[in-house]
Formats: structure tokens, sequence, C-alpha cells
């Protein structure tokens, strides 16, 4: 039998998704003391059964075959994980430069504008209107 952790992960993920132990063998369709022994790691899962765990763990099935040892890691995994590496600084960099064009576009608060029926713009007046003042 392969000695590693993998019952332990999946236990994890399951409590991590906030599943009960009934929950998965529900979603999953896997034995209930099958799936005990995998995740007291007195069982590793064959493939197929980690194919059935996939979905309600929140793995996509290459990704958990890999995590399990069934499909080895290649050199598009690492390219994949620096891409989002950087990716990260490029997004955080955008985003920055989002929020302060949306700071200089935003109205300022010192004077009202309202439009006209004509649709032109023009300043509100503060105070009555020079047809409801009296001349004194």
């Amino acid at each position: 039998m392969r000695k590693n952790n993998l019952g332990e992960r999946l236990k994890a993920r399951r409590k991590e998704k906030g599943l009960t132990f009934v929950e998965l063998k529900a979603l999953s369709g896997v034995d209930g003391s099958h799936m005990s022994r995998i995740e007291l790691g007195k069982r590793f899962p064959s493939a197929h059964v980690l194919r059935k765990l996939a979905k309600p763990l929140g793995y996509g099935e290459v990704e958990l075959l890999k995590l399990a040892g069934y499909l080895s890691r290649d050199r598009t995994d690492d390219r994949i994980a620096s891409f989002k590496e950087s990716m990260k600084g490029e997004i955080r960099q955008a985003m920055s430069n989002l929020l302060e064009k949306v700071d200089i576009m935003s109205p300022q608060p010192e004077e009202e504008v309202e439009r006209s029926d004509k649709g032109h713009k023009r300043t509100k007046q503060s105070g009555a209107s020079p047809a409801t003042k009296k001349s004194g």
C-alpha cells in the first residue's frame, strides 16, 4: 500500500467545503466504509473512486489524480503556476490604475448641475429666482 497523506487531505478538504461524511457519501456515490478507510489512510483510492470524489470536493479530476500520484506533474503545471503569480501583480496594478481614474472622474460636490428641458446643462442657482424676489 502506498504511504501518503491523501486520506487526511481528502478529509480536510471535505471539512473545508462544509460537507459531512454522509453528505460526501451521498454526493459521490462512494461506499461509506470504503471512504472511511480512505480518510483513515487504511486504503488508497482507485482512480475511479477519485473521479467520483473530485466534483463534490471541488477538485478537477486531473488535479485530484495528480494529487494522488496517478498522474505526474508536468512543465505545464509549473508554467501555469508561474503565469498565475505574474498575473497577480499585473491585476493589482490595473485595479489601482482603474480606481485612480474612477476617483478623478467622480463628480465634485461643489456645484450642482441641472439640465433644462432641452438637455443643456446650467448651474443651479441657490436662493429664490429673480421672478419671485420682491423689490423693496
